[in-house]
């Protein structure tokens, strides 16, 4: 039977770069089907991956999540966010606040995601300790940079978002952003920042999003001790 959702995510069966997007999706009550690829990207395992091999020639860089509308692709997970934004109630109250939450999430790509995929992807031991340091400092820095921003955001002092007094896609994305660098990098690396940990809190409770963390609680992005580990595919 065809899905009736408007919109079809496709990513690994992992949270990684498409859980912002799902918890998007949650928040604005939107629905959508939660397409999960079971196999492994080779950069994990040499194992083959057929319906990955099938998919990659179709999307547009070759790369996941895409996000599938009226049988056109959208790639990048920025971009996804941003495309959803409004419709998932998470644009802001106006165009500045839009483009405040555009400017923060530019910056979390050009910061921090070369450095992450280029970890994520070295094979070589010795070159990937040496991107492993990199991405150290790009955390370091990019963590102190976002805090900053929670303490000058004067909007509310009760709830602390990155951008105006509700949240805004951005900061799923830079949850996300914490997740991954706790669960890939270095287990503790984000324990220094109190303000990210106590602004997750605030979007892991936000409704719908916190159901959907509950309801997908055994699909972990842990990587038990390895920064190449993938839950056991079913």
């Amino acid at each position: 039977m065809a899905s009736s959702c408007k919109y079809k995510l496709i990513y690994w069966n992992v949270r990684a770069k498409a859980e912002p997007i799902r918890w998007m999706f949650a928040y604005g009550g939107v629905p959508f089907e939660d397409y999960r690829i079971h196999e492994l990207p080779s950069y994990v395992s040499p194992a083959p991956n057929p319906e990955w091999t099938a998919l990659k020639g179709e999307v547009p860089y070759g790369t996941v999540p895409v996000l599938l509308l009226d049988g056109n692709y959208l790639g990048e997970s920025h971009a996804i966010g941003r495309y959803l934004a409004k419709e998932c109630g998470l644009a802001g109250t106006n165009d500045w606040e839009a483009a405040q939450a555009d400017s923060i999430l530019t910056y979390l790509g050009a910061e921090f995601d070369s450095a992450m995929d280029t970890f994520m992807r070295e094979m070589d031991q010795e070159k990937k300790k040496a991107a492993k340091e990199t991405t150290m400092q790009k955390i370091a820095k990019v963590s102190e940079t976002l805090e900053k921003i929670l303490r000058n955001n004067k909007s509310s002092e009760e709830r602390k978002f990155l951008v105006g007094s509700t949240p805004t896609f951005v900061d799923f994305f830079v949850v996300s952003f914490g997740d991954v660098a706790e669960a890939f990098v270095q287990p503790g690396v984000m324990g220094p920042y109190k303000l990210l940990a106590t602004h997750k809190d605030l979007i892991r409770g936000l409704p719908g999003v916190e159901k959907f963390i509950q309801d997908h609680a055994h699909l972990a992005m842990s990587n038990r001790g390895s920064p190449l580990y993938w839950p056991d595919l079913k």
